[in-house]
């Protein structure tokens, strides 16, 4: 009965301490995370699920990767580009669109929203993607 007890015991303590240890989705968002931290970018956590574009499902966890310009861009109003539920890019008249589809295309399906403003550039993203998919993002957001 002694021996019960102890296994018990241990069984419990262990659970507790399994309770601890990420889950493979948070430990994928903190290597994208770190990645982005180490690139210069800014990791931010959308609360308002309201501002959220069209077809973005409210129960996913999206975030705003956010990379500072050195230079103040020449823009008075923040340029938007959305992906479309089709994963078509959505982009405004004033832009030239063969370079910029070509660097959209290389970012991860989870990016729904770049936004353009004087001071940065932001990639709103899901957090799903492959090893380089930081990479990517840095890449396209810098070219701006």
């Amino acid at each position: 009965m002694t021996w019960f007890i102890v296994l018990l015991i241990f069984v419990m303590v262990a659970g507790n301490f399994i309770w601890l240890i990420p889950s493979r989705r948070e430990r994928q968002q903190m290597i994208f995370r770190q990645a982005a931290i180490t690139k210069g970018m800014k990791v931010n956590e959308v609360k308002e699920i309201n501002g959220l574009p069209e077809g973005c499902d409210p129960q996913e966890h999206w975030v705003e990767y956010v990379l500072p310009v050195s230079a103040r861009l020449d823009i008075k109003h923040p340029i938007v580009l959305r992906r479309s539920s089709d994963h078509v890019w959505e982009l405004p008249d004033a832009l030239d669109r063969r370079p910029l589809t070509e660097n959209l295309s290389v970012l991860p399906e989870g990016i729904v929203q770049i936004t353009i403003k004087q001071m940065s550039v932001i990639a709103l993203w899901n957090e799903r993607g492959e090893k380089g998919a930081v990479d990517h993002i840095y890449a396209v957001l810098a070219a701006f």
